[in-house]
């Protein structure tokens, strides 16, 4: 048969904020830790970490695949820095994890040095129906109709 479908990639976002203490406590090795370690994780994309004005913190973490994710998720140390963060570093926290459907991305000449996601496949449109390959196949507007022709 043909090839398999990409693996959709995997987008957790971590929102959490920390107890006083936790600077104290060695939070901020830990992460970085950590950071490194899923860096160097097979199907490792990319890691963000924001901090906003009221002291939430988000983290973006993006994986190539579930499988790639998973051995992330369970990977000893950072299921071991998840209990310490529990018992000593959070106030509080949520996690969201989420397939990558879709991704646009515009890059222009001023942009400076915006990522290039184009190599780990995050965009997965699925192919335009037959019926409207062709002239269009690689357009927009033919991913467009593709869309609005599929049962929901």
């Amino acid at each position: 048969m043909g090839d398999a479908a990409p693996s959709p990639a995997i987008l957790t976002v971590f929102r959490s904020r920390l107890r006083p203490e936790a600077t104290s406590l060695g939070y901020h090795e830990l992460a970085d830790d950590l950071e490194r370690r899923a860096r160097a994780m097979p199907g490792f994309v990319e890691f963000k970490t924001f901090t906003g004005d009221d002291g939430e913190r988000v983290s973006i973490v993006i994986f190539d695949s579930v499988a790639h994710h998973n051995a992330w998720r369970d990977d000893p140390e950072h299921v071991s820095a998840q209990q310490r963060g529990i018992a000593e570093f959070y106030a509080e926290y949520q996690i969201t994890v989420a397939q990558v459907i879709r991704q646009h991305t515009h890059t222009g000449p001023e942009s400076g040095t915006w990522p290039s996601l184009a190599d780990h496949r995050l965009d997965s449109h699925p192919q335009p129906p037959e019926r409207l390959r062709g002239a269009f196949a690689d357009s927009h507007e033919a991913d467009h109709l593709a869309r609005r022709a599929e049962p929901r």
